[in-house]
């Protein structure tokens, strides 16, 4: 096989390329050799640069009160690197949403996208709150927990 990244070959007969990326590969999308993997699944666990321009640009153009640049996203980016309701890291650049790629979020909605008033969560979390109140979150997990019985 040959990496669609470096163009380098590399052998295709174990298992976890016929598990991962060989079929994939075969699917037409990719077929990555071991160090373009190793690579490209580091960067999706780091922050990406400039990751806010297209939401801040997506958001103007819905009709959002808008007032953050990328620069004050870089501020209020969590150190490290993971959601801060759920507590898992975030996984960025897969090309479509997933349940953990960074989303903004409004912490009072009527006010809008302004300095203060925006949070990177998890897509999870963000679909969690996004019609919720906090009691009723509250109410959720402790039914939860009796029906799991933890």
């Amino acid at each position: 096989m040959e990496c669609t990244k470096c163009d380098k070959d590399f052998p295709a007969a174990t298992k976890f390329w016929e598990r991962h990326y060989l079929k994939e590969g075969l699917a037409g999308r990719y077929c990555r050799c071991k160090e373009c993997t190793r690579a490209c699944n580091k960067a999706r666990y780091q922050k990406p640069r400039g990751w806010g321009r297209q939401t801040i640009y997506n958001k103007k153009a819905a009709g959002h009160v808008v007032d953050i640049d990328p620069e004050y996203i870089e501020k209020i980016w969590p150190k490290d690197n993971k959601c801060p309701l759920l507590e898992r890291k975030f996984i960025i650049g897969t090309g479509t949403l997933n349940k953990m790629s960074p989303t903004l979020d409004r912490i009072i909605p009527e006010r809008g996208y302004i300095k203060g008033n925006v949070l990177i969560v998890s897509h999870l979390a963000n679909r969690i709150m996004s019609n919720a109140t906090v009691e009723q979150v509250r109410q959720v997990g402790k039914n939860m927990r009796k029906i799991r019985g933890v």
